[in-house]
């Protein structure tokens, strides 16, 4: 009696039998609040039990409190870096949904002007201090369906710990200062400033989903111009910041330094090529000397890729993005009518040199 008893009191029932109401109940405990300096906020949410948070890098940058301070004439202008790189070197106020405040270390962020939008902070002290949560689970579906429903939690502006209710709209939408994310969801949950970093759960019938995080709130799309355009970097680039993060201890894009263009068949050309064709290639990167332009990439890694040229575009950058500096690219290309393979290894993702600008409608992407 008294072990059937214990059980009872130890079984909590699984996310996918909770109720909308009670899954934000249950998954508000593992959200919290982070204060930035000298007044911003924003929201992240533990994803171990070892109190790991995710957040968005633009969150953490708020909090940056070694600013450059250009003292001009008697005005003390304080500017900060247009381009940084955050290590562990400070620390951000965390606020539970139960009102318990606690500290939490930068563990790394990457500026989002050219790297990933992502932050990993770690809560201090010790953990009978804390809060009772149950970290949250990242999905692990390549992408949710459109349709699904879902709940976006956050702190927007002064309005702490909300919850608003939406519907996926669009899935593996390319976003971000020069669309460096992939698999983004776009919502109609509503996201405003705060609600950044904040986690996107599912709230799909679908059991093994439910109440699993499938993106980072981090945009409001032209909110001068349209409503209802929220998007989420979605749980693969999250799943792969935190596995790069556990390899090499950082957040960099891979990069080949070449520029990728889909290129369709002309059908008034016999011999018209289509597919992905090489642009240009950086000087000194890693396919310089090895891809020219007018390459035709055929196959990544070993995998094959997709017929149509703009899936095909699609389909190789986010293999490189999936790669961390360092790592073995292995191409089977087309040069000339030939089948060639080229070996190289995957550099650290920069700006884009000065010198390399294009004017064409129909840009290529750099990887």
């Amino acid at each position: 009696m008294k072990i059937l008893l214990l059980v009872l009191l130890s079984w909590r029932p699984a996310a996918a039998s909770l109720s909308k109401e009670d899954l934000i109940e249950k998954s508000e405990k593992a959200v919290v609040k982070l204060e930035g300096w000298p007044s911003g906020h924003g929201t992240g949410f533990i994803i171990d039990a070892d109190g790991l948070i995710v957040t968005n890098a633009h969150v953490a940058e708020e909090a940056k409190p070694d600013f450059l301070d250009a003292k001009v004439g008697d005005i003390r202008e304080r500017t900060r870096p247009s381009s940084y790189e955050m290590t562990v070197s400070y620390e951000m106020t965390v606020v539970f949904a139960d009102g318990r405040k606690g500290l939490a270390a930068l563990v790394l962020a990457k500026g989002h002007g050219d790297r990933r939008d992502l932050a990993l902070l770690r809560l201090k002290g010790e953990k009978k201090n804390w809060p009772a949560f149950e970290p949250l689970e990242l999905d692990k579906r390549p992408a949710p369906r459109k349709g699904e429903d879902v709940i976006a939690l956050g702190n927007p502006k002064r309005f702490d710990f909300s919850a608003s209710l939406g519907i996926v709209s669009g899935i593996l939408r390319k976003c971000g200062v020069k669309e460096r994310y992939h698999t983004c969801v776009q919502i109609t949950a509503v996201v405003n400033s705060g609600n950044s970093g904040g986690p996107l759960i599912s709230a799909s019938e679908n059991q093994e989903a439910r109440g699993k995080v499938i993106g980072v709130n981090t945009w409001m799309a032209y909110p001068e111009t349209t409503q209802g355009l929220f998007l989420a970097i979605g749980a693969p680039d999250v799943w792969l910041a935190l596995d790069q993060y556990r390899k090499v201890r950082n957040l960099d894009n891979a990069k080949i330094g070449a520029f990728v263009r889909p290129v369709a068949k002309d059908p008034s050309k016999k011999d018209s090529p289509s597919g992905l064709a090489v642009w240009q290639v950086e000087p000194g990167g890693p396919a310089d000397d090895k891809l020219k332009p007018g390459d035709f990439i055929l196959k990544v890694n070993g995998k094959a890729l997709p017929e149509d040229p703009k899936e095909a575009q699609l389909y190789f950058i986010r293999a490189i993005r999936n790669l961390a500096p360092g790592d073995e690219v292995r191409l089977v290309i087309s040069r000339g009518g030939k089948m060639l393979e080229v070996n190289l290894q995957a550099g650290k993702d920069e700006p884009l040199p000065k010198d390399i600008e294009f004017t064409s409608e129909a840009l290529p992407r750099g990887v």
